[in-house]
C-alpha cells in the first residue's frame, strides 16, 4: 500500500498498471486528477472511513488518498547489468 496525494498521483501517471485499487477519503474535488486517471486506467476506487485509513496505511498522514499496488522485486546492484542491457538507450 501507498499513500499521500503525491506518491499515488505519480505513481497513477506513471506505472498504472501496479495499482490494483485506489482508496478515497470521500469524493473531494481535490481528488479529480486521481479519479480521472483512476477510470482512464480502469482502476476501481472504493472509498474508506479515516479510521480504516488509518488501519491500510498505519499512519495519520495519508492525506485520505491510498493505492493498493503490485508487489514489485525487490532489486539490486547485481540486476543493473540485466537491466541496463534491456533499455534502448542506457
Amino acid at each position: 500500500v501507498i499513500f499521500g496525494m503525491h506518491v499515488v498521483l505519480a505513481s497513477l501517471s506513471q506505472h498504472p498498471e501496479r495499482i490494483v485499487v485506489l482508496y478515497l477519503q470521500n469524493e473531494d474535488k481535490k481528488y479529480f486528477e486521481l479519479i480521472k486517471l483512476a477510470k482512464k486506467h480502469h482502476i476501481p476506487i472504493e472509498y474508506q472511513s479515516k479510521d480504516r485509513f488509518q488501519k491500510l496505511t498505519h499512519s495519520s498522514q495519508h492525506q485520505g488518498v491510498a493505492a493498493s499496488c503490485i508487489k514489485q522485486p525487490i532489486l539490486s546492484e547485481k540486476n543493473l547489468d540485466v537491466i541496463l542491457a534491456n533499455q534502448a538507450n542506457p
